[in-house]
């Protein structure tokens, strides 16, 4: 992000969610480029950790993460404002630690004892405030009153010259769990001995009479002693418990007990409750109820049961999982009745178990880096489905002769430069595509093994995790026009070599040796190649050609409309230096196709697009029979004309080339939804998650699939799985939403969307007119509706969102009519033959609409 960008960014951070775009129109005074990625960044800050964490506060004297500065410059605007060197009182200020629901925290310096310090403020806003000034004293004098080693120590509370009142607390070294959850698995004992040290603090506030109903992982301090101490008791009440009518203020949405969510009077079993959310965290790395806004959030609370933690980590002690159940129970009187009754489980649990068995495994979630953006894939969470993992050990190169598989793992660039990062991200890629043409291998897709870029786990738990048999890893170096690769085969079982080769060669060489070393692999493991197939893929022999290619092919680019016009910038640079590079030509086709169908382009119509990129697929088919990408293009600019038979055949003969991809099998489920066959799709989709078991958009697959296998409950449970994902998908939130529709769960499902309205997507904006039409809210959806032709008459296209509108107004007349000319402006969608319209499938005219797509295919 160049500095301009990211200062008008912070900028828009700041202010309340309904300011940010006309401040971002202002600010890019016609930079329509700068300004999309502004808008595209923004709707990436609005994921449900920044929307139910960023109050966290944490005292502790470690630098922020760069995620923590994002967290603090995402909270409300403040009036608080001091600079080192300022001085409260016998208090100088060192720096801002962080900002929080009460106030802001500063490291200082107690110039009188000679110690550091972290002094909290209450807000200026609420100075003034009775009842604000009197929550903060008894925070203070609750904390104060709690002397013991797993408690943030206070010292006092007074009051600044300006009347600001704050907090002087002791400053600890070290990193709030928070943090420590996203950048370390925490082993079995490290998660139990946090839970033991959190339970005692909570066993001597309880003793008190004082409820934190705060506990989280923001709030939990894990210092470089070892420690853990509970912070920040901002929320804590002492029980009166001669007034059962007494009423909290709300917790954190993510870690809030039933009883909390219903307002309802609370005691100590609420944080009992959240301990159980935090336990369930440290183990498998993501919280039991997940959902993209803060109802869905609370409904899961509410009504929903955590998947049980065993699934997520198998290496849970079975007494441990128990413990992690009682406290997740929706009714107070079925939890722990005092932290004192679980921390004697805890210690039964430890004492009955091996301490090596606990300290052995230290899990399987890592925080992947996909694309260059902050993907948060938890490799056991996020595959619920246990077939997957059954078939996957199944699979494994063990007894009898199951079929081999492999993943490529990301070649590492020994140099650092980040063009020879690039490089060595494309020779990746074609050494995992030639593997996987070979046909005679199980090949993962790229997109899930690149998350182990960064490789900190054990190999062995990378091939256990993907589910192979073998890796192939290595080491790329570029000296001037020549390459330098080190490779080696690695049995996933043991973790031993079972070949390892180097090569030195000139760039245009590579092709060969791509070759050479998907024949000494298959070698190896005692394969013959398929004589019918051929192993050579037409490349490049330039390497400027080569690198513009690459960096055309970044998926971030193809996440904005700048990053598009930017990536077909790439590409044409590709084919001006090598006009023969056949998968260069590839990639401008679905450039154009993707250009078609957001219908960004009023200067040219959709049907030039698609001509366009018909011509360039068909060059790099003619260039090169045996590229898949050149067969995918063709297919997917086929579909957009909605010509689905000679759509399936070219997707087809993709896949056949190169099985790994699962964006293939993806496209080849959509075109078995255009035909209505659902079963089919949902068998591609999960075709596709075999190949690719971490990437999130073939998870997305299967819950569409079983959406539009009219699998409600599941389709919601799995695209929920994917709702806390960074950056959030569009199509996850599409799918949520049309679950809820489906259920009649009608505020819900438009919570969802509304999040996404501001960006302008056009069938985001139509479906939510639907789903607010379905429930009464008629006149907000004739407001979108309006948009909806206003945007049509600009663009030239749309009619297809506008018969969704209608649809939802029970206009059938007007639905029919523009889904008819849909077909004309070829802005119909896939999404007309889903559960969400049975009313108009019962409708004689919607056969004849399907006749007609038939006939135009």
């Amino acid at each position: 992000m160049r500095e301009d960008e990211e200062r008008l960014f912070e900028r828009a951070l700041m202010l309340e969610p309904e300011r940010r775009i006309p401040f971002i129109d202002s600010a890019c005074s016609g930079d329509a480029e700068l300004r999309s990625e502004l808008v595209s960044l923004l709707e990436q800050a609005a994921s449900a950790d920044e929307f139910f964490d960023h109050l966290d506060s944490a005292v502790f004297t470690r630098s922020f993460s760069r995620g923590d500065r994002e967290e603090a410059d995402a909270a409300p605007p403040r009036d608080i404002e001091l600079s080192q060197g300022d001085t409260i009182g016998h208090y100088e200020i060192v720096s801002l630690i962080g900002r929080g629901g009460m106030g802001a925290v500063y490291r200082a310096h107690d110039t009188r004892l000679d110690r550091d310090v972290a002094l909290k403020f209450l807000p200026a806003y609420l100075g003034s405030d009775p009842e604000a000034r009197e929550q903060l004293l008894r925070e203070a004098r609750s904390a104060a009153a709690l002397d013991h080693p797993n408690v943030c120590s206070i010292f006092e509370i007074a009051d600044a010259d300006d009347g600001r009142m704050f907090i002087a607390m002791a400053c600890y070294d070290g990193q709030t769990l928070k943090e420590k959850i996203r950048s370390d698995p925490l082993s079995l004992d490290e998660c139990v001995s946090t839970a033991q040290q959190v339970a005692r603090a909570l066993s001597a506030a309880h003793a008190r009479g004082i409820v934190h109903r705060d506990v989280k992982p923001g709030n939990i301090l894990v210092g470089s002693d070892g420690a853990v101490r509970l912070l920040d008791f901002g929320l804590a009440m002492v029980v009166d418990k001669s007034d059962s009518t007494s009423r909290v203020t709300p917790g954190t949405v993510g870690y809030m007990s039933p009883e909390q969510a219903r307002n309802l009077p609370l005691d100590a079993r609420t944080d009992i409750w959240s301990l159980g959310i935090v336990l369930y965290e440290m183990l498998s790395g993501v919280r039991p109820f997940r959902a993209f806004t803060a109802p869905e959030i609370v409904s899961a609370i509410l009504h929903d049961e955590p998947e049980p933690i065993a699934t997520l980590r198998p290496d849970v002690p079975p007494a441990l999982g128990t413990i992690v159940g009682r406290l997740l129970q929706k009714d107070p009187a079925d939890r722990y009745a005092s932290a004192d009754n679980l921390l004697g489980d805890l210690s039964r649990v430890v004492s009955s178990s091996n301490p090596e068995s606990l300290s052995r495994n230290s899990g399987t979630r890592r925080a992947l880096l996909v694309g260059g953006a902050i993907l948060i894939v938890v490799v056991a969470g996020l595959l619920p489905w246990r077939s997957f993992r059954e078939n996957a050990a199944a699979s494994r190169f063990a007894s009898g002769r199951a079929r081999p598989s492999i993943a490529v793992l990301p070649l590492a660039s020994l140099s650092g430069d980040s063009a020879d990062n690039v490089l060595a991200r494309g020779i990746t890629e074609e050494l995992t595509a030639v593997l996987a043409g070979s046909g005679v291998m199980r090949v993962i897709s790229s997109t899930s093994v690149s998350g182990f870029r960064t490789r900190e786990l054990d190999v062995r738990k990378i091939a256990d995790s993907l589910g192979v048999s073998s890796l192939l890893e290595g080491t790329l170096n570029k000296v001037g026009s020549r390459v330098q690769l080190q490779v080696r085969l690695i049995d996933g079982s043991d973790g031993t070599t079972r070949w390892s080769a180097s090569y030195d060669r000139e760039f245009g060489e590579m092709l060969s040796v791509r070759d050479e070393v998907a024949r000494a692999v298959a070698a190896e493991l005692d394969l013959r190649f398929d004589r019918d197939r051929q192993l050579a893929r037409h490349g490049t022999r330039n390497i400027a050609a080569y690198e513009a290619y690459l960096r055309a092919s970044d998926p971030v680019l193809f996440r904005s409309q700048s990053g598009i016009w930017r990536a077909q910038k790439y590409f044409e640079e590709a084919i001006a230096s090598d006009s023969t590079y056949a998968a260069a030509h590839a990639g401008l086709a679905l450039v154009y196709v993707r250009r078609a169908l957001h219908a960004s382009d009023p200067g040219m119509p959709v049907p030039k697009l698609l001509d366009h990129a018909e011509r360039q697929a068909r060059r790099a088919v003619g260039l090169d029979e045996f590229l898949a990408e050149g067969h995918y293009a063709l297919g997917r600019v086929h579909e957009a004309k909605l010509e689905f038979s000679h759509a399936e055949s070219e997707i087809r003969r993709a896949i056949e080339i190169d099985p790994s991809r699962s964006v293939y099998r993806k496209s080849l489920a959509e075109l078995h939804t255009w035909s209505g066959r659902t079963p089919d799709a949902l068998s591609e989709a999960n075709r596709a998650l075999e190949t690719d078991p971490l990437n999130p958009y073939a998870l997305a697959a299967v819950a569409s699939g079983l959406y539009q296998n009219r699998r409600y409950d599941e389709a919601l449970l799995h695209f929920q799985r994917l709702a806390s994902l960074q950056p959030p998908l569009l199509v996850v939130s599409f799918g949520i939403a049309q679950c809820y529709a489906k259920k009649q769960m009608w505020p819900e499902a438009i919570a969802v969307l509304e999040p996404h309205a501001e960006a302008g997507d056009p069938l985001i904006m139509a479906l939510l007119g639907h789903i607010m039409a379905s429930s009464g809210r008629r006149e907000d959806a004739s407001r979108i509706l309006a948009g909806l032709i206003e945007r049509r008459t600009r663009t030239g296209t749309g009619a297809f969102h506008i018969a969704v509108v209608y649809a939802g107004l029970r206009d059938y007349n007007e639905a029919f009519h523009w889904l008819d000319r849909s077909v004309d402006d070829l802005s119909i969608s896939s999404v007309i033959m889903g559960p969400t319209f049975d009313d108009l499938h019962a409708d004689p005219r919607f056969m004849r609409l399907r006749q007609r797509l038939n006939s135009s295919s």
